[in-house]
């Protein structure tokens, strides 16, 4: 059987690598609330195909919900 995140186990980085957690631990232990930014893009896809369809936006944003972020994305669906 396939392990299957839930929505809190998401939020609650529970599935986030190691060093996100720890990086964490750190800013707390000084007492930082530094504000972030975050970047994503598809370095290649697959099998050299020279386009792909955006897809996951919705879910993303149920992720994010109520977590006082601003996320600026292009829209479900585009072709790049």
């Amino acid at each position: 059987m396939l392990h299957v995140a839930g929505l809190e186990q998401i939020r609650a980085g529970g599935t986030a690598d190691v060093y996100f957690g720890r990086t964490k631990q750190i800013l707390e232990f000084r007492h930082r609330n530094p504000s972030v930014r975050a970047e994503f893009a598809a370095k290649s896809l697959p099998r050299d195909w020279p386009w792909a369809v955006l897809a996951g936006i919705e879910e993303c944003a149920a992720i994010l919900e109520g977590q006082g972020v601003s996320v600026r994305a292009m829209a479900e669906g585009t072709v790049f």
